[in-house]
């Protein structure tokens, strides 16, 4: 009885930093509506990325060309852009009334879906540290600090705002993964883990930067002789690159532009060569987590 209750008081506070978050929000961009008019105006990315919502809302998909875009010969939709997001914001937009604006709702989706990120937050750093503090105190600081606030409010559209909840995800599922006590379960979460992963990076080609940092770690681990194919975490780390590869080679975006020969991905192939390396200097060699 007492574990449900906390978990309502869990639940509650979560709801709870997601409102204190949206609502922080919408009071500032409800500050620039008074400042800049009703009009509120796009920048050149937010408004093309805004162009390409509104056609798929109105037409059902995008032009293989867009001759609106790169004159005379226009831009492959395909390969220019990792789309993503636009398919997800012209499906939800179909939810609000009629009679709001659509650019209006496309600012309440993107304010709403980054706020997804911080009640995820709380829960990673609850299962990875341990600490409801540290899950209250992180994820408070998400939902007000000043740098995240203005970046999120609505007034402009970005494809990081997007992916970073989904990313977020990933490392409450990884996190959960290394906590997880069954071999089912702790297979199932890395699998979750690295399709988020996948996905993050299909929404927004940044998310290379933080793989990296992963793959760095993963190296230097493997240059320990810590990762070894019976290691749980390198068993999730090397479903992740696979999930990469994937990405790599079905996402027109991201085979158009090389993403199998990438630094992080040639990083990943390096490690995996020195994993086995190891392994076979070091049979049943040691394992560190």
């Amino acid at each position: 009885m007492k574990r449900v209750q906390h978990l309502i008081i869990a639940g509650l506070g979560l709801v709870l930093l997601f409102t204190l978050a949206l609502g922080t929000r919408r009071a500032v961009l409800e500050a620039q509506y008074r400042k800049l008019g009703d009009d509120l105006p796009f920048t050149l990315e937010s408004a093309l990325q805004y162009r390409r919502v509104k056609i798929i809302h109105d037409t059902g998909s995008l032009p293989v060309r867009d001759l609106m875009v790169q004159h005379p010969e226009g831009l492959n939709t395909r390969t220019s852009y990792n789309l993503s997001s636009e398919y997800i914001y012209a499906s939800l937009a179909n939810l609000f009334p009629d009679h709001i604006p659509f650019a209006n709702r496309l600012r309440w989706l993107e304010a709403g879906w980054f706020c997804l990120g911080i009640p995820l937050l709380a829960l990673w750093l609850r299962v990875w540290r341990r600490s409801w503090w540290a899950a209250g105190t992180g994820a408070a600081f998400y939902a007000v600090a000043l740098s995240a606030v203005i970046r999120s409010t609505g007034q402009e559209l970005s494809r990081e705002n997007f992916a970073l909840p989904i990313l977020i995800a990933h490392y409450l599922c990884d996190a959960a993964s290394q906590r997880a006590g069954g071999a089912g379960r702790r297979l199932c979460l890395q699998l979750c883990s690295a399709l988020l992963l996948g996905l993050a990076l299909s929404c927004w080609d940044l998310i290379q930067y933080p793989v990296m940092l992963r793959m760095g770690w993963m190296a230097w681990r493997a240059w320990r002789g810590s990762a070894a194919w019976t290691d749980p975490v390198f068993q999730g780390w090397s479903l992740q690159v696979a999930v990469l590869a994937l990405v790599g080679l079905l996402h027109p975006y991201y085979r158009s532009h090389g993403w199998l020969l990438s630094p992080a991905m040639l990083m990943a192939y390096a490690t995996l060569g020195l994993a086995v390396l190891r392994q076979h200097r070091e049979p049943g060699g040691r394992v560190w987590a």
